[in-house]
């Protein structure tokens, strides 16, 4: 046919001419592309059934389980929790250095590396609860015999 491309992908017509947005470092894709949903019941506390994961990167260490918790099946509250902070700062923070450190030391590089483990080691236990210690008991009055 006059004026029509041969390509061994059909598909590539679709694509070929358009422009592309070329950013200045890679942006994560799993806060854009993907919902990582977990489960409550087994192991975390709360009523809802569900929580998103806020990446499945370093960040899938820290428990968010009750900052991010919702029901099935409910389009509405799914938004919602789509657009909570935690995620609207972690989109964000694709296109921001600083916003997010962890990000920032986690973008274009193997997590498990052990350059980049200690690091993100040490990041990350800022963002988890410290444990509460409680006072030892101490014994009041005398031990019997």
């Amino acid at each position: 046919m006059p004026g029509s491309r041969k390509t061994a992908n059909p598909v590539a017509l679709l694509v070929d001419d358009l422009a592309y947005e070329q950013l200045p470092r890679p942006n994560c894709p799993q806060i854009w592309q993907t919902a990582s949903v977990g489960a409550r019941f087994r192991v975390h506390e709360g009523t809802a059934s569900h929580f998103l994961y806020p990446c499945l990167g370093p960040l899938c260490t820290v428990d968010y389980s009750k900052d991010l918790a919702f029901d099935f099946p409910d389009a509405t509250g799914f938004l919602a929790l789509w657009n909570h902070p935690i995620f609207v700062k972690l989109r964000t923070a694709q296109r921001t250095l600083g916003l997010s450190p962890v990000c920032d030391v986690c973008r274009g590089c193997d997590t498990r590396h052990p350059s980049t483990f200690a690091t993100l080691n040490t990041l990350l236990a800022a963002l988890r609860p410290q444990p509460v210690l409680l006072p030892s008991p101490q014994l009041i009055g005398r031990i019997s015999r």
